[in-house]
């Protein structure tokens, strides 16, 4: 199981810096929380892998939040902009 954690966070970093420069030219306004999301995911990644043991514990839990918050904030930019869409 350890072993499919460390792939799904490496494969989730990678494929977000190939993915990176795509997402800001085709979605501007999901920028924002793509970048916030995309620091968590790094931050998870450098936990597993450079830190271990309890300190990476601790990191990777606070990575997880970092993900939360980027995907709430797109959560929140997605319902804005159909909002928007429908008052006009």
């Amino acid at each position: 199981m350890e072993y499919v954690i460390w792939f799904g966070s490496v494969a989730l970093f990678v494929l977000g810096l190939f993915y990176f420069k795509f997402f800001y030219v085709k979605q501007r306004k999901y920028f924002i929380p793509y970048l916030i999301f995309q620091i968590g995911i790094t931050l998870l990644v450098a936990s597993i892998f450079i830190i271990g043991g309890w300190a990476g514990m601790a990191y990777a839990f606070i990575s997880i939040w970092i993900i939360g918050v980027g995907l709430l904030s797109g959560l929140f930019v997605f319902v804005y902009s159909k909002i928007k869409g429908k008052l006009r």
